[in-house]
This record gives C-alpha cells, structure tokens and sequence, in this order.
C-alpha cells in the first residue's frame, strides 16, 4: 500500500514538471519541432491625400472705350430741335429759322409767310476748330433744296455758325454766336435748344403750322 501509493505521488510530480516544461516552451515562441517561431507584425498602410489644386479664376478684361473727342461731344449735345432768332430778339418771320439734327444731317425750316412754315434746305453739317465746349463753329454744306420755300439762291448753300457762348435760360440751352454767309456776310443769333430729338413736337412752343420734317437717312 505504501509502495503504491508513493508510486502514483511521483508519477503525479513528473506530469507536472511535464507540464511546466511544455508550458515554458510554449511561451518562449519554440514550434513544435524545437525551431523558433517569427512574429511578423504587418506596417499600417499609409494613404496619402493628393494635394487640391486650386486654379486661378480667368479674368476677362473689359474692351478699353476710347473717351469722345471734343468734337464728337459738341456734336451729340447739337443734337436735335433748335430754334435760331437773329439777333436774339423775338421769333417772327422774316428772323427766325428752325434747324433739326440727326447725326451729320439737318434740315433747315422757315416762316414761308406769316402763318405757316416749310423746309427749305437739307445740309450735311460738321464741327470744327473747336477750343471749348462754349467756342467752335459748325459748318453747313446744302445738299437739297425743297422748291415750295423761298429760293435764296448761293446764299445758303454753304455757310457757318460760331458759338462764343453757352447759357441756361428758362430751363434751355442756348447758344449765342455768329453767321458768316458768302460774301462774307456775318449777323449774330441766339439758338435755343427745343428738344434733343430732331422730330420732337416741342418746338420750344412756336406753332409751325404747315411744317413737314423729312426723316434723316439711314445711318
């Protein structure tokens, strides 16, 4: 009995080392066929964002407008209805005459008798040898005339009128200055500006009975 039992007491001991000898190898990363295990500890995977480009807007540049000549101004305020007085004095036939522009076109309107008005000539007109806003001249060259008004023969055909000065009367614009006619003819007059349209009705209020404006050509 003793024998026996103190058989199974070692028995017992040597399963144990046993065990703590398997478990020591285990733990130090030996194989089952003694060789050593590696560990292999895989990098992290990296993944790098691509810079962002940002592109510059495009930039269109606006056409550079040259700014009007002294001239082209004068010309676009000589724009439309005029009513011109020799003198400066009252409108009455005989001294008034009435002038509608459009463009390098105009037309040139007079009392045909105490009661009613005609056209008598169509001009190309230009402005030239301007200094000033308030000095220049502007120069008619005829190139129709209207046979139901009176013939004044050459002296209309070509002609100037030099503006020495602007002014504001009533609300308008008028512009004082002086005509020179062939022969050298020269007398002043007052112009006031009625409307900056050439076929406005307002006619700086003088009644043009019988008056037809033809239309300005095309262009």
């Amino acid at each position: 009995m003793y024998r026996t039992t103190h058989f199974a007491a070692r028995l017992v001991t040597m399963v144990a080392a046993v065990a703590v000898v398997a478990t020591g190898c285990s733990s130090d990363g030996s194989t089952s066929d003694g060789t050593t295990a590696e560990t292999t500890t895989a990098a992290p995977t990296t993944t790098e964002a691509a810079p962002t480009t940002t592109e510059a807007p495009t930039t269109t540049e606006a056409p550079t407008t040259a700014p009007p000549t002294l001239e082209e101004q004068i010309a676009a305020d000589f724009q439309g209805v005029q009513l011109d007085v020799i003198g400066g004095g009252t409108p009455a036939p005989g001294s008034t005459t009435m002038f509608f522009h459009d463009g390098s076109w105009a037309a040139m309107g007079v009392w045909k008798d105490a009661e009613t008005w005609c056209v008598t000539d169509v001009y190309d007109w230009t402005i030239a040898e301007a200094t000033s806003p308030t000095d220049f001249i502007v120069s008619y060259v005829r190139s129709e005339v209207f046979a139901d008004c009176p013939d004044l023969g050459d002296f209309d055909k070509e002609f100037s009128y030099h503006v020495t000065g602007v002014r504001e009367e009533g609300g308008r614009t008028i512009y004082d200055g002086t005509y020179t006619h062939p022969g050298d003819v020269q007398f002043s007059s007052a112009r006031t500006v009625c409307s900056a349209t050439w076929d406005d009705p307002d006619r700086c209020g003088v009644d043009t009975k019988g008056l037809e404006v033809p239309t300005p050509p095309a262009g």
